[in-house]
């Protein structure tokens, strides 16, 4: 009977009567299933809140189907809920960037849409995290250049990823990872006692600039036999290469490189030629033709992985308001 219920709650043509029904039933499978139906009515999103659910409430506060206004004053994690979904008035996302949570100000710091003023007191956050979160498109110029002087690689690097990134600013985050040395990383940014050594994190920080399409090939040149194939790959997709770099490239081991390498041709990958079912490819006789296995200079892993998530879907807990 229960699936018949969760049937009917996708049912696009179900009644009003019918719709007010499955919500009084209280399922919260039956619940989510309703708020997940495409072009909800006002009606319906008013009736899902009925329910008292905190979680279905925050799903249809991010999914920005509720007016500020119409959220409801007791709803955990009201004011940030309502920053994801772009309903907060500005008051309210002054006060979201400044929630004790530095979880729920790092949640702040990715939305949208933010006001300039809200935006500013993330970018000087005491956790490194939420400032590095901050590094939107939206950051005003001025203080990317006060963050490329951060004590922590962290936010070094979101600056370096940030695509209104100065190339003068670049220049300096490529050569050494910044002026003045960075005193925190990625590993110690929360804890007390500091690393003894920020080198991998400064090494992130300069790849991140390598990798920033404003940075100049002949920036390019110490960086192009990296060991880290995600980061030269990235530099093999640019069109702007000058052809001694793109024959550099064109014979490093990683054949995702080679791949991506503008007027490069792919070499014959030894590993896919040399395999013993190659032959078997060729032969004349069906009988006698097999798949190949997937070939080992490119795992399964690596081919296959794919990121399907929904940005701003909440986590089924309460949060702090």
């Amino acid at each position: 009977m229960r699936d018949v219920l969760l049937g009917l709650a996708e049912n696009p043509a179900l009644p009003a009567g019918l719709f007010a029904r499955l919500v009084a039933s209280g399922d919260e499978e039956i619940l989510f299933t309703l708020a997940d139906r495409e072009r909800l009515t006002p009606p319906q999103v008013r009736a899902l809140l009925t329910a008292g659910n905190p979680s279905l409430t925050c799903l249809l506060v991010r999914s920005g189907l509720v007016p500020w206004p119409e959220i409801p004053q007791e709803h955990p994690g009201r004011l940030l809920d309502a920053v994801l979904g772009w309903v907060a008035p500005a008051a309210a996302w002054r006060k979201a960037a400044t929630d004790p949570d530095p979880e729920a100000r790092q949640e702040a710091a990715h939305a949208l849409d933010a006001p300039a003023d809200a935006i500013a007191s993330l970018a000087r956050d005491p956790d490194p995290a939420v400032v590095a979160a901050a590094g939107s498109p939206h950051l005003p110029p001025e203080l990317l250049h006060d963050l490329a002087r951060h004590p922590s690689t962290v936010v070094r690097q979101a600056v370096a990823d940030n695509e209104n990134a100065a190339p003068s600013l670049l220049a300096a985050l490529l050569a050494d990872g910044g002026w003045p040395a960075p005193t925190r990383c990625g590993a110690c940014h929360r804890r007390e006692a500091a690393c003894a050594d920020h080198t991998p994190g400064i090494r992130r920080v300069r790849l991140a600039a390598a990798s920033h399409p404003a940075v100049p090939p002949e920036g390019l040149a110490a960086d192009l036999d990296a060991p880290e194939a995600w980061t030269v790959t990235t530099f093999a997709a640019r069109t702007d290469l000058p052809t001694d770099f793109l024959n550099r490239l064109a014979t490093p081991p990683s054949c995702d490189v080679r791949a991506v390498s503008p007027r490069t041709p792919l070499p014959p990958n030894p590993c896919c030629v040399d395999s013993p079912q190659i032959p078997l490819l060729r032969s004349a006789e069906p009988s006698q033709r097999t798949r190949p296995s997937r070939s080992t200079c490119s795992p399964p892993s690596r081919c296959s992985r794919t990121a399907a998530w929904r940005t701003g879907t909440p986590r089924r807990v309460g949060h702090r308001a």
